[in-house]
């Protein structure tokens, strides 16, 4: 049975979490969105002013809007309705077009997401010591199988490591590793602390992919709501399902048209206000962004992946980390790590879409 293990390299974050790279773009779909719906309600204002400034309207406007109330007129409007409608047709077209864009960028984070994050059978180790305690403490745990799975059996793991506390932390904050983030253990140590966190999920692994699927996934489903909303105004702005005349005819007949102008002037929403919650929105997204991004830099994770018999992924480890990290210190310098291993093949390559695996 064939065993390989390899460097892959010393990589930041954002190398390694790539679901939780792939998120800034979704939250910028999210900014974008908001300050569209901005400019809406700043176009809302202004309408109400006008309205509100012409109230209550000249009776000879009302009695004019009152006799348009003529089947033959309205059929006449009715024909001619692509012509009339044509800058509300461009309008609608250009801003189905950018929500599209949208969803096109957010149905496709969500989907590579949630593949990643439903993978199951990933068992892993979480670790904080001396560099060459990692690969002997590995060892023992995995000599002869781990999770139900027997040593013999061929799995795939992906081990990290790391010589900066710091660049740890920012890891960590999107990452489950145990309690190995929670002691800065200095030049040297000898320590040597190897803890089982079980079989997880993707998700319960990466979680920071994890917090940021909920908010994408709501989004995905409020633009494609909306790219539906636009799609049928478009279709009505190119006259197709038009209503009956004789129905609008009947129902103005019988509407209180003073009462309806009245209640449009009154209306209770601030929309100033919503303006301003929109706005605080915008802002927290735009400094969650920034701090995912700040995570994304962290460098200095070195990354080995693995593939062979379960019993042997920690021997192989240890010969690879016996002198220590890669470029950073001696066997007895201060590692922190993860490794996950997992011995289903379609698993493994769903769990790779959301954090590297070689």
């Amino acid at each position: 049975m064939s065993v390989a293990i390899e460097l892959i390299g010393t990589l930041p974050v954002g190398s390694v979490n790539l679901g939780l790279a792939a998120t800034p773009a979704g939250i910028q779909a999210e900014i974008t969105k908001l300050t569209a719906d901005v400019s809406k309600l700043t176009g809302a204002i202004d309408l109400k002013a006008t309205v509100t400034s012409s109230f209550p309207p000249d009776p000879t406007a009302l009695l004019a809007l009152q006799g348009a109330l003529d089947l033959t007129q309205l059929t006449l409007v009715f024909a001619q309705w692509p012509t009339l409608c044509a800058d509300f047709n461009s309008d609608l077209t250009t801003e189905l077009g950018l929500v599209s864009a949208q969803l096109a960028i957010v149905e496709e984070i969500t989907g590579t997401l949630q593949a990643g994050l439903d993978a199951g059978s990933l068992t892993g180790w979480t670790y904080a010591g001396r560099a060459r305690g990692f690969g002997s403490t590995l060892k023992t745990a995995t000599a002869r199988g781990f999770g139900g799975v027997d040593k013999s059996t061929t799995v795939g793991a992906l081990i990290i490591g790391c010589a900066s506390f710091s660049s740890w932390g920012s890891f960590s904050a999107g990452f489950e590793t145990g309690t190995s983030d929670d002691e800065d253990l200095g030049e040297t140590t000898t320590q040597e602390r190897l803890q089982c966190q079980g079989t997880l999920t993707g998700g319960q692994w990466n979680t920071g992919a994890l917090d940021i699927f909920a908010r994408l996934d709501a989004l995905r489903l409020r633009l494609a709501g909306t790219e539906l909303a636009l799609e049928l105004q478009l279709q009505l702005s190119l006259g197709v399902g038009l209503p009956d005349p004789g129905d609008i005819i009947d129902f103005g007949l019988t509407l209180d048209l003073d009462a309806a102008l009245e209640n449009l002037v009154n209306i209770q929403t601030d929309l100033t206000a919503e303006i301003g919650g929109i706005n605080a929105q915008i802002a927290l997204l735009l400094a969650l962004k920034g701090d995912i991004e700040a995570q994304l830099t962290a460098g200095g994770l070195s990354l080995w992946s693995y593939s062979g018999p379960a019993g042997q992924l920690g021997a192989e480890f240890a010969t690879e980390i016996a002198d220590g990290l890669p470029d950073a210190g001696g066997a007895n310098s201060p590692a922190y790590g993860l490794c996950i291993a997992c011995a289903s093949p379609s698993a493994w390559a769903s769990f790779g879409e959301i954090t590297a695996t070689g």
